[in-house]
């Protein structure tokens, strides 16, 4: 999982990336320097919470893509079912370039937590009473 968040990583515009539960548990991660683990996650799960509860209000479902923009920077996820590919990009990023390397690394992950002839739980995300890989930054 570490790899495929290294490759994201190493596209132009692309500072970190996580996979992250909608609860704000972080399964795996590769953050940029200087980014704190648990307010990044409690970011993402804050927002994840909030558009959860809002958007079926409008008749708009679930959370599948997003992308936040802020003065210093911002931040795209996409759903992986159960869990986000959450990634820290430059304010001026590129948009159309980011997305192409996001989808690409969501589905790679995706085949990755969905072992052939398995259910449709992600078997990379964690059981009950069993720790998550330890986020590390970058």
């Amino acid at each position: 999982m570490r790899e495929i968040l290294k490759d994201l990583n190493a596209t132009r515009g692309v500072h970190g990336s996580a996979v992250v539960l909608e609860d704000g548990v972080i399964v795996a991660a590769e953050l940029a320097a200087g980014t704190d683990p648990d307010s990044f996650a409690a970011l993402v799960s804050s927002f994840i919470a909030q558009a959860t509860r809002s958007l079926p209000k409008l008749q708009l479902s679930k959370v599948k893509r997003a992308m936040v923009t802020a003065s210093r920077g911002c931040f795209a996820l996409t759903s992986l079912g159960g869990a986000f590919l959450v990634a820290e990009l430059e304010r001026d990023v590129e948009p159309s370039v980011v997305d192409i390397e996001l989808e690409s690394a969501a589905g790679r992950l995706r085949r990755l937590m969905r072992p052939r002839g398995e259910s449709n739980v992600p078997a990379a995300l964690p059981v009950r009473g069993v720790a998550p890989e330890p986020a590390r930054v970058a």
